[in-house]
C-alpha cells in the first residue's frame, strides 16, 4: 500500500523470518542502505521466531504499540515479511545494468505485508489489521531526537548518491573520450595505409 506525502514520518524497519529479512536487506535499497542487521524482536514482545531490521530502536518502539505486538505474535507462524518505509525506493540498483548514471529515484511512503493464508477467517483478520496498522502508522510520530538523527542518515545516504553519480558521469566522460580517440585513429589508419586497415578487420 502506498501512501501519500506527510502521512508518515521518518520510518524505515522490517519483521519477519530470519531468512526472509536477510534476503529483503540484500536486495531492498532503503533496508539495506539505513538499517541494522536482522536482530530477534523478543526483546520488543514479539514471538521468538521473528526478527526485526530498523533504522533506530526509537523507530521500532514507536510503531509497535500493545495491539500490533499481539497480532503479530497471534499470526507469526504465517507472516512473511512486514515492511514500512518513508523511503522505499524498490531494488537496489543492479551493479550490472548497462546505464551510464544511475537514477536518483524518488523515495515513496509505503507499507508491504507478505503472509502465508490459512483459512478465510486468517484473510479476513488480516485485512483488518492491514487498515489498522495503516491508520496507526499515518499518527505515529518521533521524537524530535529520533527525527534529527533519521535526517542525518537521510542526508547521508543522499550525499552518497550525488556522488556515485559523479563518479559514473566521470567515467562515462572518459569512455567517450577514448571511444573517441580510437574511432579517429582507425579512421586515419584507414586513409593512411590501406593494408594496415585490412589487418584490423
Amino acid at each position: 500500500m502506498q501512501l501519500g506525502e506527510g502521512d508518515m514520518d521518518s520510518i524505515i524497519m522490517a519483521i519477519g523470518q530470519k531468512k526472509t529479512l536477510t534476503k529483503m536487506q540484500q536486495e531492498y535499497e532503503d533496508l539495506n542502505r539505513y538499517c541494522t542487521p536482522p536482530r530477534p524482536a523478543k526483546r520488543l514482545g514479539l514471538d521468538s521466531d521473528l526478527q526485526i531490521v530498523c533504522e533506530a530502536p526509537e523507530v521500532a518502539q514507536a510503531v509497535l504499540n500493545q495491539q500490533i505486538v499481539t497480532f503479530l505474535n497471534r499470526y507469526a507462524h504465517l507472516l512473511q515479511s512486514l515492511h514500512v518505509s518513508n523511503e522505499y525506493t524498490g531494488f537496489l540498483p543492479d551493479a550490472d545494468d548497462s546505464a551510464e548514471v544511475t537514477v536518483i529515484r524518488k523515495p515513496q511512503n509505503r507499507l508491504e505485508m507478505t503472509f502465508k493464508l490459512g483459512g478465510i477467517d486468517d484473510g479476513d483478520d488480516i485485512v483488518r489489521f492491514a487498515l489498522t496498522l495503516l491508520d496507526h502508522v499515518k499518527t505515529t510520530r518521533l521524537t524530535k531526537e529520533a527525527k534529527e538523527k533519521a535526517q542525518k542518515n537521510r542526508n547521508r545516504v543522499a550525499q552518497d548518491k550525488e556522488k556515485l553519480q559523479h563518479q559514473q558521469r566521470q567515467e562515462a566522460a572518459q569512455a567517450r573520450r577514448e571511444d573517441k580517440k580510437r574511432m579517429e585513429k582507425e579512421k586515419m589508419m584507414l586513409e593512411e595505409d590501406p593494408e594496415k586497415a585490412r589487418k584490423w578487420e
